[in-house]
């Protein structure tokens, strides 16, 4: 059982968004099996949901304009010099004829919308990882995402790591979930596992100073 728990476990690490990061590249249209642990396929991936599960698609993308109202809708299309390449762009409200690209988000929108479309997709695995989710984050957008992780972690493992100073464990997380398995505050990194079965084998004594360490 333990086993094949465990055989469905994917970490996301969503911390670089600069200039060069993999979140604001273009990429393979066809590399959208599943959302790559840094985000590097997004464009892809949502391209794929956008074509094969359209509703959920427009839920996502209702999501992320929730948080970023100036979000008119986001355009996925291959590029029409390379069609085996996409990129996200947008179109802001008020202003049908702009087309930026994902250089034009903040961090925390990026962020953000990478996150939520882990959370939202159809078919999310079995433990899912997520490296300091509050990074970069505004409040009104950790309140949002905290509902999906509510969500998600209803049938699915979620383990999240934070540091302690970024985030008010007890006015947020702890309510994330019906079942919160356990918490551990030691060292400078904090984890909360929640879902609907135990972590078997976690030591919630021990130090912990890097999300691979719980994994």
């Amino acid at each position: 059982y333990l086993r094949g728990f465990l055989s469905d476990i994917q970490t996301y690490h969503f911390h670089d968004t600069s200039a060069t990061s993999m979140l604001r590249r273009d990429c393979d249209l066809h590399d959208n099996d599943y959302l790559k642990t840094d985000g590097r396929n997004l464009p892809a991936f949502l391209f794929y949901l956008k074509e094969e599960h359209p509703k959920l698609y427009k839920r996502i993308e209702k999501t992320i304009k929730s948080i970023a109202p100036y979000i008119d809708k986001f355009i996925l299309q291959p590029k029409k010099l390379n069609k085996n390449e996409i990129e996200l762009r947008w179109i802001e409200k008020g202003d049908s004829e702009s087309s930026f690209n994902a250089y034009q988000f903040s961090d925390g929108t990026l962020r953000f919308i990478a996150l939520a479309t882990v959370l939202m997709q159809p078919e999310p695995p079995k433990v899912i990882v997520i490296d300091e989710p509050e990074l970069g984050l505004h409040p009104n957008q950790q309140v949002k995402l905290m509902s999906y992780l509510r969500a998600v972690s209803e049938d699915k493992q979620v383990i999240l790591t934070f540091e302690p100073s970024e985030l008010d464990i007890e006015n947020s997380f702890f309510w994330v979930a019906p079942q919160i398995i356990t918490a551990t505050a030691a060292g400078y990194v904090s984890a909360v596992l929640l879902g609907i079965r135990p972590i078997y084998g976690y030591n919630t004594s021990n130090d912990l100073s890097s999300v691979d360490e719980i994994v």
